[in-house]
């Protein structure tokens, strides 16, 4: 019985060589604080899905599933970073970005090279 999965491709096929080729051609995000774990579209600075975006970080992003694409700008949701100290990815959520993306266990060792201002903040959110 051939079932389709989340994804829309079709499982239980008995064909091994095409199961092991899909499940390398996915990627996983996995936030290293919360455990957040999402595929991702794409990495990097210019989704070629989203042509008017440009980040300034390399970032793990997926197209919208909740939206359909227009042309050649589609909806996105950006999942995360990479940490510029520990190179751990951390979502969103868990991350602070100030200049570079920092994760919760570096922004807190860190966190007397941050402005005043950015410290309150982080306090009241923790």
């Amino acid at each position: 019985m051939n079932r389709e999965d989340p994804y829309g491709k079709a499982s239980g096929s008995g064909d091994k060589e095409t199961s092991a080729k899909e499940k390398e051609e996915r990627k996983f995000f996995e936030c290293s604080d919360c455990g957040l774990n999402e595929l991702y579209d794409y990495f990097g600075k210019a989704p070629p899905f989203c042509r008017s975006i440009k980040f300034l970080e390399p970032s793990y992003i997926v197209r919208d599933p909740f939206t359909p694409q227009q042309g050649n700008n589609a909806n996105f949701l950006l999942l995360g970073s990479n940490c510029s100290v520990c190179s751990k990815m951390t979502c969103q959520e868990c991350s602070l970005f100030f200049t570079k993306r920092f994760c919760a266990k570096c922004s807190k060792a860190g966190s007397s090279h941050l402005p005043e201002e950015l410290r309150s903040k982080k306090k009241e959110k923790d």
